[in-house]
């Protein structure tokens, strides 16, 4: 199959975080203790806060480790940002098949954010095997919870598979949903 042409949006990575974090350098402390407790939502926000370097020093690693520990709680705006750090090699190894596994775990507990970024690596190849029909699910899904970009992809992707694969795609978006998948965005 031939990729789709799209951009990755690298500084999209910058406008989530800055979304998910509110200014709390005030309650340093409080953060920590609860992360370090296992809160995963504590864990979420000490990752992005070292990731800006709100009230904290910025060190991407740090950021990388607190987004795990969430990530693998099921946080999946912390696997988002997984996947947006190793997509581009910040305070993790550059590993593009790495990032689409975040991604994935994110897309499949309903981030909108994150199939939107699913649907940009299947459909472009970007590091990954080009997967158009996977692509189009993905962007389906995220379209529906308001993506725009996600609406522009699969324009671009309707125009490059057979109305079949479509079907397939829109199947398996339907089957997804029907599982009882909950939509959460980002």
């Amino acid at each position: 199959m031939k990729p789709c042409k799209m951009i990755t949006p690298i500084l999209l990575l910058a406008a989530t975080m800055a979304m998910a974090t509110p200014a709390l350098s005030a309650n340093v402390d409080s953060i920590r203790q609860a992360a370090e407790k296992g809160s995963a939502d504590a864990q979420f926000v000490l990752g992005a806060m070292h990731f800006k370097g709100d009230g904290v020093p910025q060190d991407y690693a740090e950021a990388a480790k607190w987004f795990l520990l969430a990530g693998e709680q099921g946080d999946s705006g912390a696997q988002n940002n997984l996947g947006l750090m190793y997509s581009i090699g910040k305070g993790v190894p550059f590993d593009r098949v790495e990032a689409l596994n975040w991604y994935l775990k994110a897309a499949d507990l309903g981030s909108s954010a994150a199939q939107e970024n699913a649907c940009r690596m299947l459909g472009a190849g970007d590091g990954v095997a080009v997967d158009l029909v996977q692509a189009y699910m993905w962007c389906t899904l995220a379209a529906a919870q308001g993506q725009e970009h996600a609406e522009k992809i699969l324009k671009k992707l309707t125009r490059l598979l057979a109305p079949g694969q479509i079907a397939e795609a829109q199947a398996r978006a339907n089957r997804w949903k029907a599982k009882g998948n909950q939509a959460v965005s980002p």
